[in-house]
């Protein structure tokens, strides 16, 4: 096990933060921060009121775990994420996940500061949700979305679910530099 405060002068900056870095090409050093002590512990998780036999449930949260959430599913290798290379996604590394809104349980939504981005001329907010104590970004609320047709659905960030091998899932690339207004901090 290592130790998660080492105190040798080196410093870790994420490329992501850096403007026209397309972080694609780097070399990629794995560092198991998973392994350093103290463990995180993952907070309790939810449950769905009806059961489904033919879907597993993945619990997923923040990291302080103010705000957290059950996604009910095919099992996760048989997922499609998304990662989108706007500025923010491709600054905060997201995966996304579009399940239907039924197959989602959030709870702690009153914890989450929406950053969000307006399409389109509508007043309807789209956005990422972030844990307001974290930072962790949990959820994407959609608004007026892009090529519509997205009410019925609750995005989740796949880098949020506990416990899951994030290589383990199909990966494709969106476009969504293109998408829009620059997001802005909503103050409720």
């Amino acid at each position: 096990m290592g130790q998660r405060y080492n105190r040798s002068p080196s410093i870790g900056i994420n490329v992501r933060t850096f403007q026209n870095i397309d972080p694609e090409p780097l070399k990629i050093n794995v560092y198991d921060g998973a392994a350093l002590e103290p463990a995180w512990t993952a907070p309790k998780g939810l449950e769905f009121p009806e059961n489904d036999e033919s879907l597993q449930t993945f619990q997923g949260s923040c990291h302080c775990g103010k705000v957290s959430f059950a996604l009910r599913s095919k099992p996760i290798e048989e997922l499609e994420a998304t990662e989108c290379n706007c500025a923010l996604c491709l600054k905060t590394a997201d995966l996304w996940l579009y399940p239907h809104k039924n197959n989602v349980i959030v709870q702690g939504r009153e914890h989450l500061t929406l950053y969000s981005r307006y399409y389109d001329g509508k007043n309807e907010k789209a956005g990422q949700g972030f844990c307001s104590t974290c930072g962790v970004c949990v959820i994407n609320v959609l608004g007026s979305y892009p090529g519509g047709g997205l009410t019925d659905i609750q995005p989740v960030n796949a880098r949020a679910i506990n416990g899951i091998d994030i290589k383990s899932l199909k990966v494709k690339k969106a476009n969504g530099k293109g998408w829009g207004e620059p997001y802005a901090l909503d103050k409720k």
